[in-house]
């Protein structure tokens, strides 16, 4: 899998289709589910835009999620989506403990932090 999903690694053709990703050293061997909950939590990603947050809401993980099942044609068993959300929020945590690491006066502000604190039980959505 190819797992740096962020957009600065895409171009998309005039239909809005992709034709190129960047990026394969990026590349890890794991299953379907680490695979799309490591997207989820992290597609927007990207350095380059001036944009403040560098990672997605809950929501538009669940959002994200939904559209892989729509492309996908079967949706995900309740076990599956379980086990995205929980990914979702390791994720997630892994951005904040690299955020504390850089800057610990700032990291515990970050909305990472506080989507954390929010999390169902460990999840990063229900």
């Amino acid at each position: 899998s190819h797992t740096d999903w962020s957009s600065k690694h895409f171009r998309f053709n005039d239909a809005g289709k992709v034709t190129v990703v960047y990026d394969w050293d990026s590349i890890e061997y794991l299953g379907e589910l680490s695979s799309l909950a490591k997207a989820a939590a992290t597609f927007p990603y990207n350095w380059y835009t001036g944009q403040t947050s560098h990672t997605p809401t809950p929501a538009e993980s669940w959002g994200f999620i939904a559209d892989y099942e729509r492309a996908r044609g079967v949706p995900l068993t309740e076990e599956q989506l379980c086990y995205c959300s929980a990914h979702c929020a390791y994720v997630i945590a892994r951005i904040c403990k690299a955020r504390y690491s850089l800057n610990p006066d700032e990291a515990d502000k970050a909305e990472e932090s506080e989507w954390l604190r929010i999390t169902h039980g460990g999840l990063y959505f229900e």
